[in-house]
Order: structure tokens, then C-alpha cells, then sequence
């Protein structure tokens, strides 16, 4: 098992981190062309490189992205957290750890959660409301 390390200069590049994101919001239209590639199994080098700018590391060994995103009904923060491996997807505990320390208001188990494989990582995926209301993810936009 890796152990998450949670330092002052790994909170600093959380908190510059989350302030990019809110800076920068993905609009709908780029949202939905990446969900089109990802139903296709499919990936977009666009999106790929673009995310490399939201992208943090968490000693030891964890990776993470972070961005706000438009979506049909609201804007939402979004995060993707690996470990680096195909085969293990990190600790459900570190993972509400994580959403902590990135300011997300629900756990795993109580928002939209979801898990994604590239040939080198399996990652873990959630998505919130900026309010923290979930329930707003589940009337049509």
C-alpha cells in the first residue's frame, strides 16, 4: 500500500491548483466532445494535454487532476486521482482524504464517482456541484 503525504508545499500546489481551475472553466462543448471520445474508448490528445496543466502530484506516488467544468446544469469541480498502476486504484479513504484537501463537500460513496483505465492507470473519478448539491446532477439540464 502507498502512503498519501499531505505537506505544506503539497497544499500549497492544491491551493494554486483549485485557483487555476476556477480561473479556467471547461466550457459544455468541451466537456461533451470528451465524453464522445471516451465512449468511444477513444482519446483525445487535445483534452490529454490540456488536463496535463491541471495535473498535480501527491508524494508518494499519487496523481491528480483537478478542473471546473461546465455541465448542462452547472458548473462542477471534477477530479481524477491514480496511483499510477493498472491493476490498483488507490484507498477509498486517501481518495475522501484527497476531496478534503480539494474542498469537495460529499464522499465517495455519496457523489458521482466513476472509474476510468488507460493502459497504465486505473483512475478514480468524481464530480461535484461547486455548491456541494449533488442532487442538482440528476434533474436534466
Amino acid at each position: 500500500m502507498q502512503a498519501l503525504v499531505m505537506d505544506d508545499q503539497t497544499r500549497v500546489l492544491i491551493k494554486d491548483l483549485i485557483q487555476r481551475a476556477s480561473e479556467n472553466v471547461i466550457p459544455l462543448e468541451q466537456v461533451m466532445r470528451a465524453a464522445e471520445y471516451r465512449a468511444k474508448d477513444e482519446t483525445n490528445n487535445a483534452i490529454s494535454e490540456y488536463n496535463e496543466g491541471f495535473t498535480i502530484d501527491i508524494p508518494v506516488g499519487i496523481q491528480v487532476t483537478y478542473t471546473h467544468e461546465e455541465q448542462k446544469q452547472c458548473v462542477c469541480r471534477h477530479i481524477s486521482v491514480s496511483i499510477g498502476k493498472a491493476d490498483k486504484a488507490i484507498h477509498p479513504v486517501a481518495m475522501n482524504f484527497i476531496l478534503d484537501e480539494f474542498g469537495f463537500k460529499n464522499r465517495v460513496g455519496s457523489l458521482p464517482t466513476w472509474i476510468s483505465q488507460t493502459k497504465d492507470n486505473l483512475i478514480i473519478e468524481a464530480i461535484e456541484p461547486l455548491d456541494g448539491d449533488v442532487m442538482r446532477l440528476s434533474v436534466p439540464g
